[in-house]
């Protein structure tokens, strides 16, 4: 059950953004930056690569969607633009939405049939 679709995000991968990072502390001279992919996509469009990357096609009966979990703040768009950290760092995300989702989706179902997540260890 989710809250509003038409969202739209600039979603990344972390480990982008690490290697973005490690750049950032080799700079002899420290400023900031915005990491960012430059694209937006809506949650719909998420949850439509997710369903996918678990071999189904049509989701639509099994996601409901619910006005109470709208935020009436919630900013319909929200984009990086990442221009100064490719120019300076020489960095740009290397990873599509569609690849991120799907290499998720697949560690979580790994992670549902290797009886991990009973593990005490696991965080």
């Amino acid at each position: 059950t989710l809250g509003r679709l038409d969202i739209r995000r600039d979603w990344g991968p972390a480990a982008d953004y690490v290697t973005a990072m490690h750049a950032m502390v080799q700079l002899d001279d420290p400023s900031d930056f915005n990491l960012a992919t430059g694209r937006a996509s809506s949650l719909a469009d998420f949850v439509s690569f997710a369903f996918q990357a678990a071999g189904i096609d049509d989701y639509r009966d099994r996601l409901k969607t619910d006005a109470t979990l709208q935020r009436p703040t919630d900013m319909p768009e929200s984009r990086g633009d990442a221009s100064k950290a490719r120019q300076l760092l020489q960095w740009s995300p290397t990873e599509t939405l569609p690849q991120l989702v799907a290499r998720m989706v697949e560690a979580d179902l790994a992670r549902g049939t290797s009886g991990v997540e009973h593990s005490p260890n696991y965080l």
